[in-house]
């Protein structure tokens, strides 16, 4: 009974508040604060070293940078969805300096379907976010 209520609930608001492009600001065509056509240019960090997710050329066949292939760490592997740069690194200043909390929203559900993507044994064993500076 809840789960209908709540569906019936989010039928509503979509309706009433029809979700708006983040970036655009048009209506948007899919369930996400984000049109089709600017979800399509968010800057995806692909291809990325497998353990520390800095970008890697295009055209490399490397799995790991550089420095990891000179270094260790004290962890395995890193994911990083997206690159932090225009527009994601906006909508992160947004969210933590402006208070603009439905970004966090958006960029939890855009990550919660890139997760969803993965074989099953790949999942991340933590999410860690960047905290602003300790004097904030």
């Amino acid at each position: 009974m809840t789960i209908m209520v709540n569906k019936w609930l989010q039928s509503v608001r979509a309706h009433l508040y029809p979700p708006t492009c983040a970036m655009c600001g048009c209506v948007s065509d899919t369930q996400l604060d984000l049109c089709t056509q600017c979800r399509e240019v968010l800057p995806h960090n692909s291809p990325a070293c497998s353990q520390c997710a800095l970008p890697l050329e295009s055209t490399s066949h490397e799995t790991l940078c550089g420095q990891c292939l000179n270094s260790t760490h004290s962890f395995d592997k890193t994911f990083s969805l997206f690159q932090y740069s225009n527009p994601i690194d906006g909508l992160i200043q947004a969210l933590k300096f402006n208070g603009k909390l439905r970004f966090a929203t958006l960029l939890g559900n855009l990550l919660a379907d890139a997760l969803a993507d993965r074989p099953p044994g790949s999942l991340p064993g933590l999410i860690i976010p960047v905290p602003l500076h300790p004097s904030r």
